[in-house]
């Protein structure tokens, strides 16, 4: 991997990340945490919300530059007048890159402008994530194939963003359980939680198949012997691990919060930080898939 493609795939990283946190925490407060208890979640979560659009904002603006020196070949030639120019207005790539920092700016801008999160913040971070799904390997497809693979990119990424970025959220929404005034709204919220994660999950898994059944092949071609699938059998792998502790969250230690509320309520929040900490590993190797040959 040459030195442009890994400063994108971190660059991927860290936008897709920050996007989901955004994305994810204002689904949650908007939808299942409405009243005091997404207050209170919002005090908990405004700084790391203001990080994460910064960051998404840092990452697009130097995804810029960097993109552009790949695609001229070496920094010489992205340095010639007019060649960046051309790049970012005369190809697909280089108009999507400046659709991704207007939608960082107008993010960045939403975060600012309120302390709760709302619809602004879901919009912004949601069509942020879908501008990724017109660059990588779905735009490698032409006509009708070309469609799908985009449309199923943009579901897998909508989904992932729902049921990884909602675990941010989750973990104030855990810590109000203690607070009697917000008990009930915790409850609910937490219930309300597991009924939505379940499509989540589900759409996530089934498009992630369709994606991996789009660009390698069946099956069988997956255990070829290459970078590409052996990253790929990792993700899955990540993905599994994240899918059994949501499993034993819900239906071993849900259920138990009504005889022992304190265990059962810190059981689920060391399961949840797991979970994003291994949905940060799948995440690092989808930026990395971006500058991979599948084949």
């Amino acid at each position: 991997m040459t030195a442009p493609e890994a400063g994108i795939a971190l660059c991927r990283l860290l936008a897709f990340a920050s996007a989901m946190i955004l994305f994810g925490s204002s689904l949650f407060t908007r939808f299942l945490a409405a009243g005091p208890l997404g207050d209170f979640i919002g005090q908990r979560l405004r700084s790391l919300i203001l990080l994460a659009a910064a960051l998404a904002l840092v990452a697009v603006v130097a995804m810029v530059p960097i993109a552009v020196i790949r695609m001229a070949g070496s920094w010489h030639q992205a340095m010639r007048p007019g060649i960046a120019t051309t790049i970012l207005r005369e190809t697909i790539s280089g108009r999507m890159l400046i659709i991704r920092f207007s939608l960082a700016v107008l993010l960045m801008g939403s975060c600012l402008m309120s302390p709760r999160l709302g619809l602004r913040t879901v919009a912004a971070a949601g069509l942020l994530l879908v501008s990724f799904a017109f660059s990588g390997h779905a735009v490698a497809d032409d006509g009708a194939r070309g469609l799908v693979h985009r449309g199923n990119d943009i579901v897998h990424l909508i989904a992932a963003a729902a049921w990884l970025g909602s675990l941010v959220p989750l973990l104030p929404c855990l810590a109000a359980l203690r607070r009697p005034e917000l008990r009930a709204e915790s409850y609910a919220a937490l219930r309300n939680f597991s009924f939505a994660g379940h499509g989540a999950v589900a759409l996530v898994l089934v498009t992630g198949v369709v994606n991996a059944l789009l660009i390698i092949g069946p099956p069988m071609n997956w255990l070829t012997p290459s970078l590409y699938h052996i990253l790929l059998l990792a993700k899955i792998a990540l993905v599994a691990c994240m899918v059994g502790l949501a499993l034993v969250n819900r239906y071993v230690w849900v259920p138990r919060m009504k005889s022992d509320m304190a265990v059962a309520a810190r059981a689920i929040t060391h399961r949840t930080v797991a979970e994003l900490l291994l949905g940060l590993g799948v995440l690092a190797l989808v930026a990395l898939f971006g500058q991979l040959d599948p084949g």
